[in-house]
């Protein structure tokens, strides 16, 4: 009985040896900048596995380089890890235009677009507010909050440049014209206008004067037989 539990005992070690590596080692070698079939046949050769975690974009490096490394290089690590990975898109990832047209300063609207990874911004000016940025345009487009571009693509902001747009008119407000009556002088005064009283039905009509009674010629006495 005691010859079975050494045996077992003995064989759990070495498999928990076998699964662990136990005293195997590699070195972490540096990946970065190096193709993913590349990378992952470097690993592979020290018994380390690779996965995607992200992806990230820059315009120099080829798509599918690698970017950045879970674990840096020369780093002394178990056979069996899994290193995660970042990649180089082939394309430069799209982000949401935000609510800046008509609601921020040039100044605010800029920080927020190369807050997002935004960096090719023109300033067109356009009469009014100075300073205050009025569309967002794009390859001629005039762009809404949440349209999705990519961040290498050229924005035009539009920027009120202080002054005051001449299609926009002052309405003025005029009495009717036959409201006013020139007299002797040259100073325009109302013309009154007829009062109204109330009758006694509760209903409004005009005061007037009453009209003067004909007169009528007596008529000519008749002759005398």
């Amino acid at each position: 009985m005691a010859v079975i539990v050494i045996l077992l005992f003995w064989g759990v070690t070495y498999a928990l040896q076998l699964y662990t590596y136990h005293g195997r080692s590699v070195e972490m070698p540096d990946i970065t900048q190096k193709g993913y079939e590349q990378a992952e046949a470097m690993l592979d050769s020290l018994d380390l596995s690779i996965e995607v975690s992200d992806t990230g974009f820059i315009k120099t490096l080829p798509a599918d380089c690698i970017l950045e490394q879970s674990i840096p290089a020369g780093d002394v690590i178990k056979p069996g890890r899994v290193i995660y990975v970042k990649i180089n898109s082939a394309h430069s990832p799209l982000c949401p235009i935000p609510d800046i047209a008509d609601n921020s300063s040039l100044r605010d609207a800029v920080t927020k677009l190369e807050g997002i990874g935004f960096t090719r911004i023109g300033v067109e000016s356009v009469p009014g507010e100075y300073d205050w940025v009025y569309r967002v345009k794009s390859r001629h487009r005039i762009l809404q909050p949440g349209d999705m571009l990519s961040t290498e693509d050229t924005l035009s902001l539009e920027v009120g440049d202080g002054t005051r747009d001449p299609a926009v008119e002052v309405q003025m407000t005029t009495a009717p014209v036959d409201e006013f009556t020139d007299d002797d002088d040259e100073v325009k005064k109302p013309r009154p206008r007829p009062k109204k009283v109330e009758n006694g039905e509760g209903e409004k009509r005009q005061e007037s004067h009453p009209a003067p009674a004909e007169s009528h010629p007596a008529p000519a006495p008749a002759p005398a037989n």
